[in-house]
């Protein structure tokens, strides 16, 4: 019997056999011995279950139908029997040292719930190849801390979603505390759960990098959706939380402003680009509500307005 704390990894899985083999392999890879692999399969429609299928004892693996990656997170959490919790999303990949490098951590610090890790951007190269960078999994930091994202972070996290899910590792007592991922967030449900999470413990980030955050064209955060979740999630916390994180510490109300009207324009622009022109239009205004001077949104405003016009005006003119 190992006289390790047992690790679950929670892994959704929807429609990704391109890429799942990869990162499961990349967990069998730890050199941390007592992990236990939870993989929801989230009502795939290719052939990913009997791909899965295949690992047999190596992972615990759980099918239910499609409710998407935070009700897959959720039935993994509900099965975890671990002391400690991690999240790897499908096409990510861990280092080797990830798990004992944060079990490590949280060991020494009691009174850190949840600790992240650094990582990379993995983007693919001009053929459509992903490389793993030369250096990955050979940065030590000896436990060194970014100070300046760690600690009470709440008011941190009012200004960017600054963890990503595959880096986590909380303590399976604050995950207790903090409930369930929200299945009602199509986008957006780990910053929700980072920012509950913020309001009860510490949160660290170590300085090594341990995880390859896969870039892909078709994630979530690049397809335009009718609602503005982040921007949702955002407004929802400020009027239940307030700005200040429970050692004291805020932000300016200018920084807070900048951070609207930036998220407003970013949401404006994808609609832009490849959406609702209607949604665009009321994302430009709701940024310059809050940054009047700040002129690209005004720029694309007028630009949206006259893509959007100008085919009104001709079939008018027929």
């Amino acid at each position: 019997m190992s006289n390790l704390s047992l690790v679950s990894v929670i892994v959704p899985a929807y429609n990704c056999v391109k890429y799942i083999s990869e990162t499961l392999e990349s967990l069998f890879a730890q050199d941390y011995s007592n992990i236990e692999i939870i993989v929801v399969n989230d009502g795939s429609k290719d052939n990913t279950l009997d791909f899965l299928k295949n690992y047999g004892n190596k992972i615990i693996l759980i099918d239910q139908v499609n409710i998407g990656a935070p009700g897959a997170r959720n039935t993994g959490i509900r099965v975890a029997q671990g002391e400690f919790i991690a999240f790897c999303d499908s096409d990510d990949v861990w280092a080797s040292n990830k798990v004992s490098n944060q079990v490590e951590y949280l060991n020494q610090h009691s009174n850190v719930g949840m600790v992240y890790c650094h990582w990379h951007v993995w983007e693919p190269n001009s053929n459509g190849n992903f490389i793993v960078p030369f250096n990955f999994g050979h940065e030590d930091y000896n436990q060194e801390i970014d100070p300046d994202k760690s600690g009470w972070i709440y008011h941190k996290l009012l200004l960017d979603c600054i963890c990503l899910t595959s880096s986590v590792m909380f303590r399976k007592s604050v995950i207790d505390k903090v409930g369930f991922f929200d299945p009602s967030l199509w986008n957006g449900d780990d910053y929700d759960y980072w920012l509950r999470t913020s309001r009860i413990t510490e949160i660290h980030k170590l300085r090594s990098a341990l995880v390859l955050y896969r870039i892909l064209p078709q994630s979530v955060a690049r397809t335009p959706t009718k609602t503005h979740y982040e921007y949702e999630i955002l407004q929802k916390t400020i009027l239940k939380w307030g700005e200040t994180s429970q050692n004291g510490d805020r932000n300016s109300s200018d920084m807070i402003k900048n951070r609207v009207a930036k998220m407003r324009f970013d949401f404006g622009y994808l609609h832009f680009k490849s959406g609702d022109p209607l949604i665009a239009v009321k994302s430009f205004f709701g940024s310059i509500k809050q940054k009047p001077f700040w002129y690209l949104p005004w720029v694309y405003l007028l630009l949206v307005l006259l893509k959007w016009f100008r085919p009104l005006k001709n079939f008018f003119q027929r």
